[in-house]
């Protein structure tokens, strides 16, 4: 099963190394973030990262709204199944397993 992870993020400099560290630690295949017009920095410490293994970052030059920041990782996606998260941790990234059981199963196409 390939999990491919979308994350949001939005003048996140506080959070934004934490929050890369927590999720890369919930064993996902693929990283994408997408970056909707940051102004306090995330931007500059994203693009500082450097290239790494399985992390695509995409950045849109103004905030374009949730909908297309969605829209843009989904067009780097390519798993089986695709995560969709924002970087405030609104959702719990230790709940992807229960979330992907019932696909995994074949009970669910859709969690």
């Amino acid at each position: 099963m390939r999990v491919v992870l979308t994350l949001l993020v939005r003048d996140e400099i506080d959070v934004l190394e934490s929050s890369l560290e927590y999720h890369f630690a919930q064993g996902v295949d693929h990283t994408i973030v997408t970056d909707n017009g940051s102004t306090d920095g995330t931007r500059d410490k994203l693009r500082a990262l450097g290239p790494i293994d399985d992390l695509t970052i995409v950045f849109h030059e103004k905030n374009c709204g949730k909908g297309a920041a969605v829209r843009s990782a989904l067009a780097y996606a390519r798993g089986e199944y695709v995560l969709i998260q924002d970087s405030d941790l609104e959702y719990d990234p230790q709940d992807y397993a229960a979330l992907l059981r019932p696909l995994a199963q074949g009970d669910a196409n859709v969690v």
